[in-house]
């Protein structure tokens, strides 16, 4: 592996170039390809066992993932939602009930978030299944995401945990790279599904 400044400055090239093109896609395209990675998504085994998800209100040109979330909750599955604790640089877990707006509130960066006093903080290892976002991804299982590191700190938890929700990262094709820069401390994720293919990495089940 390079060192790591060498990697850190990869990673921010190759966000900023991705993030470009996905920026590129208009809302209806976004739309059209995020209907086809729901149905895949819902098409896995996985997700067909899973009781609780954990998700993330998508923003910007993510992947939409009301419309999968939605249904979950509409069908009996409980929904799980990030807070961003800036202080402590973590994300905290809570139980959605519904998916209405006034559940929701403005956070950093004005990414919607579960409002505390309506929706009840929850074990992220009560999830079932765990949709990553990211901006980058390679068929290794590599990943970048803004920089933040919430979702490296999650990955890291979920690595040493005993019973860890099998985590699934939703992208666009045009996400998928050759090769994401990384370092050792990096975490892999083991299933990445876009709007072409269902990618099952080594870091994850076969099949």
């Amino acid at each position: 592996m390079p060192p790591p400044e060498p990697v850190e400055q990869a990673k921010r090239d190759l966000r900023r170039a991705v993030l470009a093109h996905r920026d590129a896609l208009t809302l209806p395209e976004r739309t059209e390809l995020s209907a086809t990675i729901t149905t895949r998504i819902e098409g896995l085994p996985e997700y067909a066992a899973c009781q609780v998800i954990a998700g993330y209100a998508s923003f910007g040109s993510e992947f939409l993932t009301q419309p999968l979330l939605q249904r979950a909750l509409e069908m009996g599955r409980r929904v799980l939602l990030p807070r961003v604790d800036r202080e402590h640089r973590r994300l905290t877990w809570h139980s959605l009930p519904a998916w209405a707006w006034h559940y929701f509130q403005p956070g950093p960066w004005n990414i919607p978030e579960p409002r505390p006093n309506l929706c009840p903080g929850a074990d992220l290892l009560q999830a079932d299944l765990l949709l990553c976002p990211g901006v980058a991804f390679d068929a290794h299982g590599g990943r970048i995401g803004y920089g933040g590191g919430f979702y490296d700190a999650v990955l890291r938890q979920l690595a040493h945990a005993r019973r860890d929700p099998t985590v699934v990262a939703p992208a666009f094709e045009l996400q998928i790279v050759e090769y994401v820069p990384r370092t050792t401390s990096d975490q892999l994720v083991p299933i990445i599904v876009t709007e072409a293919r269902v990618i099952r990495t080594a870091n994850g089940p076969t099949g």
